[in-house]
């Protein structure tokens, strides 16, 4: 496959996206059937049923443009624990998630600098700068979630920008950066419970942007870069500060990014193969109290199977009869979902 005919369908293509582009509105029944569902009553795979429904609507999206939807709940009186079920249930239906720092983990500040320690910086309150997750060369999740419990009192933003627009700007603009880029590159090791000393850091190396076998990744962090050869003590491979500053300077054009902030109770989730994303600095409450909280989950690929099958898991809970008019219910609330 050529390059052209691999981006094409994650472009932007100068059309930044809109709110509408990204928003899918959850309905309030299928909220609470969730809720119910789990709640030990028997309905946990009649809710998985209309949840694939809704899921398959929007799951394009993540894998091509525009790359992240974000998910949204009717206005409710819901408690953490209800939005971190509905979350849980959505993410699970997306694909199977990883435990490097459990299924799901806390974004907050708590208090602590990445720049006197090797910590991940979601663990702080700074700008975090365009990157795409994990550091590592053994993984890198394909789909990033985060839900809104409590957003930031200032400041907090989510900005996306698109890599498969960055390359095909860089290759018209700035060809000759792109093989600095290509080549593998050493990152810093920062994930709870790894080794960290300088064998593990040597070998922490991959490429920014791998265009190979018909598919693009791009994975990028610039501090984390600058910090694995400073380790090291070794000099940046030649080229690649200024392809570096390149990568910046179009991620930093506000032409080429989405900005949202979330609000509780919302969903983003994001490709993280051909997206990068940003975080704007916060300041937290002064009451101490109201603390900037998001949810992250790591999606290891998007699942291409049912969820549940609807012709065998379900029986165990209804009779034909009352399938099929389950049947019938779950279609007309499909139907209702503004997407």
């Amino acid at each position: 496959m050529s390059p052209e005919s691999i981006l094409a369908p994650l472009r932007w293509q100068q059309h930044k996206p809109v709110e509408s582009d990204a928003v899918v509105h959850i309905p309030l029944e299928m909220v609470d059937a969730i809720l119910e569902g789990y709640s030990g009553n028997g309905r946990v795979c009649e809710s998985s049923v209309q949840v694939e429904r809704l899921v398959n609507q929007w799951k394009p999206r993540l894998a091509a443009s525009p790359g992240f939807v974000c998910l949204q709940i009717p206005d409710a009186f819901f408690t953490d624990d209800d939005l971190r079920t509905v979350y849980a249930v959505m993410s699970k239906s997306l694909g199977q998630l990883n435990q490097r720092y459990g299924e799901f983990f806390d974004v907050k500040d708590h208090g602590l600098d990445h720049t006197k320690s090797a910590i991940p910086i979601s663990k702080t309150r700074a700008c975090s700068g365009f990157h795409t997750d994990s550091s590592s060369v053994d993984y890198c999740p394909e789909v990033v979630g985060l839900l809104c419990l409590q957003p930031g009192y200032r400041g907090g933003e989510s900005l996306l920008a698109n890599a498969a627009d960055l390359y095909c700007w860089l290759w018209k603009n700035h060809r000759v950066r792109l093989p600095s880029l290509e080549m593998p590159i050493k990152r810093d090791v920062i994930t709870p419970g790894t080794v960290q000393n300088r064998i593990e850091i040597d070998r922490n190396a991959f490429p920014v942007i791998n265009l190979k076998d018909g598919k693009f990744q791009f994975r990028y962090m610039r501090y984390w870069i600058s910090q694995a050869y400073q380790k090291l003590e070794m000099e940046l491979p030649q080229g690649l500060e200024k392809s570096m500053d390149l990568v910046d300077q179009f991620f930093h054009d506000p032409r080429n990014v989405f900005s949202t902030k979330l609000s509780r109770g919302e969903m983003l989730f994001v490709n993280n193969h051909h997206l990068c994303h940003s975080r704007t600095a916060f300041l937290d409450a002064p009451d101490g109290v109201h603390k900037r909280t998001l949810v992250r989950t790591w999606i290891d690929s998007l699942r291409t199977d049912n969820i549940c099958d609807a012709g065998t898991a379900s029986s165990a809970f209804l009779s034909s009869d009352d399938w099929c008019a389950e049947q019938s219910e779950s279609a007309a609330t499909s139907e209702g979902i503004h997407i």
